[in-house]
């Protein structure tokens, strides 16, 4: 598995263009895949940096239905004029954050027929397959509960994972895990029937202000219990990875623009 990440809060290389936003890049089982695609156009710049042809991509997946994870969406159409865009049920409502600005994606893609619903559940092929339906409340930040949905708090339905399966090693992809990267762990094991061994995730930590060091902390030593390597990135925020990097220390890697990761 090779994950190339062209699109994240921070750059690796000087010749990145870095905002707030993520989409990586994933080479597994023989198949090309486009995991988000950021805010808008600068994650089909660095792919062309990186050499990365979007055109030939066999698939995407929209982890959830926020701007900085699907506003690129007719940008990635534009690029590639065959690939499947894998969207949970209910991406497209109308998101707002606490101060009521827009989040959501955009509404006149909803229609394109190259998007491809998603239930709970979704068997792309023998080596991938998408789920959501997570439970429980463990060590959902706060920040992700002050999140709307029509006005309502969100309660996360839209957000899906992606587990991809190659040479007997569970990999797990994930975007801001607003249900709690935890819980999410716990579904993910649920539907495969063991851990994941890799997780790469933002985990909604620092979004304008960071959850507090002892929230983080305690996530951090719940996180050691898995037989897992992180690599997060993204909304986890630069605070909170280093309290988790204490905590975690080799188990815990951080995915900039431009790193490429082969696993």
């Amino acid at each position: 598995m090779k994950l190339t990440v062209l699109m994240e809060n921070t750059a690796c290389r000087t010749d990145m263009v870095c905002t707030h936003g993520l989409s990586f890049y994933i080479e597994s089982g023989g198949k090309t895949i486009l995991f988000d695609m950021g805010p808008g156009a600068q994650f089909a710049e660095n792919a062309q940096t990186l050499g990365v042809d979007l055109a030939a991509v066999d698939y995407a997946v929209l982890s959830h239905g926020h701007y900085d994870h699907g506003g690129g969406m007719d940008v990635f159409f534009r690029r590639n004029q065959r690939a499947p865009v894998f969207v949970r049920e209910g991406a497209f409502a109308t998101h707002t954050d606490k101060a009521g600005k827009s989040i959501s994606l955009d509404m006149a893609l909803k229609t394109s027929k190259r998007i491809c619903f998603t239930g709970e559940s979704c068997q792309i092929d023998d080596h991938a397959q998408l789920f959501s339906a997570v439970q429980g409340d463990a060590f959902v930040p706060e920040i992700c509960k002050s999140l709307l949905e029509y006005g309502a708090p969100d309660r996360f339905a839209h957000e899906q994972d992606l587990l991809l399966e190659e040479n007997g090693k569970l990999f797990l992809f994930g975007g801001c895990a607003h249900c709690g990267l935890v819980n999410i762990l716990e579904r993910a094991t649920q539907v495969a029937g063991r851990a994941p061994d890799y997780v790469f995730s933002g985990m909604h930590l620092a979004v304008g202000e960071s959850v507090p060091d002892d929230f983080t902390r305690a996530l951090g030593e719940k996180l050691k219990t898995y037989p897992c390597k992180f690599y997060t990135c993204h909304c986890t925020g630069l605070q909170p990875y280093a309290v988790l990097k204490t905590v975690l220390g080799d188990q815990l890697d951080y995915a900039s623009a431009g790193s490429v990761i082969v696993l």
